[in-house]
């Protein structure tokens, strides 16, 4: 009971050490999902990374970056109605003979804020503004740009940062420049060759029937990118070879097997289907289900009796699924992440962007350097803490204090994934100095003003200390906050750092420092 009551007069105390409790546990206990992936030895032996869980990013852990424009034009200062945006999209695909998706129109929320985009890799600016003219927009060279719109650029980013979560990698970041109109990808603990080999495809995939129709062959597209609801991950073993089991959405099942069945690969017996992909196609392919991914077929396949017995039937629409199925398994990964991240709406231009990438033995001496810098200042704000006191009982809380906001300020990027580089060690420097001169002034405000003999005394000075931490506290938040928010690469780590520990900070350790000064002071 005595215990319980000393917890409920001491909670700022006893917050601090639940959340030390709670911080330590995150950092170190072995739990899949808070740390970094496995890492494969052999057969289905993994080790783990690190005797932590911390997330290591480019500087520290080796890995690629690249940065790189968009691929597209774009006309802005444009002005048409919200309503003849799919006929201006029609009519401008049109005269370029390119699929509409490739081709945006934006009318703007004011009158004369309208743009026009394309993001087809052949199309020229000249051929683009002979397709506006055509389209009744009085346009020039001039009134073109190379690049897209921020949606277009902010969009495809979001599917860059989904293809590399799917492909298994953690700790990576996809940052855009709108102003610049480019994209930068960090991935920690990748070759710069994987990380190409995932960003150069667009990603656009289709599952079309080629299918003979009198003398000739037709092409139809039976599915698209948004047509499955569930896709999961490439398997390699099994009956099928490399394949991925999908789900066809419900409102598309139908149609699906209405035409397989009409296009006459639901007959019974099934579908024989010659064509081998990837390859030339022979004169005569057959009945063939086509998995094309931008624009390469990737796998071909004829349709066995079962299956085109459950297309004649209901039992498809009732249990829309099948296996797509490829030649490579990296096939497989391909289809399997592009359909579950979906497809870019533009390339990357990566003949006028650049990449670097570290090594993994460079980043090891990198993160040995930080640890030790790290080290150096936590001894010498220790040695500068006592100097000015010389009275352990203010100086060791206060130093316990100042590495508690730290291992907490750690555990919370573990819990949100957070990836440290040179950038966030050198947030925490600064975390670690600005928390000590707040300890500092508290301490100072509550000592050298005379003797304290009751609560009241030292909660009114505590009071008035807290005050100027608060405001300073306020200011620093608001000084980075524009680091944050206009996304500027390295500054934003180091930015979002020192805000997390101002507000840990204010919110947990600063009171808690304030507790164990009053209970050493006067209980």
């Amino acid at each position: 009971m005595r215990l319980l009551a000393a917890a409920r007069d001491h909670w700022r105390v006893t917050l601090l050490t639940v959340m030390l409790v709670i911080s330590l546990f995150l950092l170190f206990a072995p739990v899949d999902g808070l740390g970094p992936d496995p890492v494969e030895l052999d057969g289905d032996r993994a080790e783990r990374a690190g005797i932590t869980n911390l997330h290591w990013g480019l500087d520290l852990s080796g890995g690629a970056s690249v940065r790189s424009p968009l691929i597209g034009w774009i006309a802005a200062d444009l002005e048409f109605e919200p309503e003849n945006e799919t006929d201006i999209v029609i009519e401008v695909a049109g005269h370029l003979d390119i699929n509409e998706r490739d081709v945006t129109a934006r009318a703007g929320e004011r009158p004369g804020d309208g743009s026009i985009e394309t993001t087809d890799a052949n199309v020229t600016r000249s051929e683009f503004v002979a397709a506006l003219q055509a389209a009744g927009f009085a346009v020039t060279d001039n009134d073109v740009e190379r690049g897209v719109h921020p949606e277009t650029l902010e969009r495809t980013a979001e599917v860059l940062y989904q293809k590399f979560a799917e492909a298994g990698y953690s700790g990576h970041r996809v940052d855009t420049f709108t102003g610049q109109g480019f994209v930068v990808i960090e991935v920690p603990q990748a070759s710069e060759e994987d990380v190409l080999e995932i960003i150069r495809e667009r990603g656009l995939l289709e599952v079309k029937a080629h299918f003979p129709v009198d003398d000739n062959y037709q092409n139809e597209t039976l599915l698209r990118q948004g047509d499955f609801a569930h896709v999961d991950n490439a398997e390699r073993n099994g009956d099928h070879g490399p394949h991925v089991p999908v789900q066809v959405d419900g409102a598309h099942a139908g149609e699906f097997a209405s035409n397989m069945e009409s296009y006459g690969f639901a007959d019974p017996g099934g579908a024989r289907c010659n064509w081998q992909a990837p390859g030339p196609r022979p004169d005569d392919p057959g009945h063939c289900l086509l998995t094309v991914l931008d624009g390469e077929v990737v796998y071909a396949a004829g349709v066995d009796p079962d299956f085109a017995d459950t297309l004649r039937t209901s039992n498809f629409v009732d249990r829309p699924t099948f296996i797509m199925r490829t030649t490579e398994f990296e096939h497989a990964q391909a289809l399997s992440i592009n359909l579950q991240a979906g497809a870019l709406p533009a390339e990357l231009d990566l003949d006028r962007g650049d990449r670097f990438s570290t090594a993994p033995t460079l980043a090891e001496r990198f993160r040995s350097l930080s640890l030790l810098v790290g080290l150096a200042a936590a001894l010498a704000v220790a040695g500068m803490v006592y100097w000015r006191y010389r009275e352990p009982r203010v100086a060791a809380p206060m130093l316990l204090t100042a590495s508690s906001e730290v291992v907490i300020l750690l555990a919370v990027t573990v819990l949100a994934g957070y990836a440290l580089d040179l950038a966030a060690i050198a947030g925490f420097i600064a975390v670690l100095g600005t928390g000590v001169d707040d300890l500092i002034i508290i301490a100072d405000e509550v000592m050298q003003r005379g003797e304290i003999r009751t609560d009241r005394v030292f909660e009114d000075r505590f009071r008035k200390a807290f005050w100027v931490i608060g405001v300073a506290a306020a200011t620093t938040i608001i000084a980075m906050s524009p680091l944050v928010s206009m996304s500027l690469g390295d500054l934003s780590n180091f930015a979002i750092i020192t805000i997390m520990g101002v507000l840990i900070g204010v919110l947990i350790t600063r009171p808690a420092y304030g507790n164990i000064l009053r209970i050493l002071m006067l209980d």
